[in-house]
């Protein structure tokens, strides 16, 4: 498949070695109101747990980033 699903970033951000560090960018563009936008397999829940939920990896800092900080959904900051 062309598109990550919410199992592929849940196992990439498992394998995430210490002290690494994270590049999300323009972060507002993959959802509108927690829906995904066009094909995306990646669902605003499936992106938070991988963010922070409990299987998520500890040990490196994530970067988000945005034209738009008015876009970005409460839970995401």
């Amino acid at each position: 498949s062309a598109y990550l699903g919410d199992d592929d970033l849940r196992n990439l951000m498992a394998i995430v070695p210490e002290r690494s560090l994270i590049l999300l960018e323009d972060i507002d563009c993959i959802f509108h109101e927690r829906e995904a936008k066009d094909s995306e397999k990646v669902t605003f829940s499936g992106l938070l747990n991988a963010i922070d939920g409990v299987a998520a990896g500890e040990g490196h800092v994530l970067f988000m980033t945005t034209n738009h900080p008015e876009k970005i959904d409460p839970a995401l900051i």
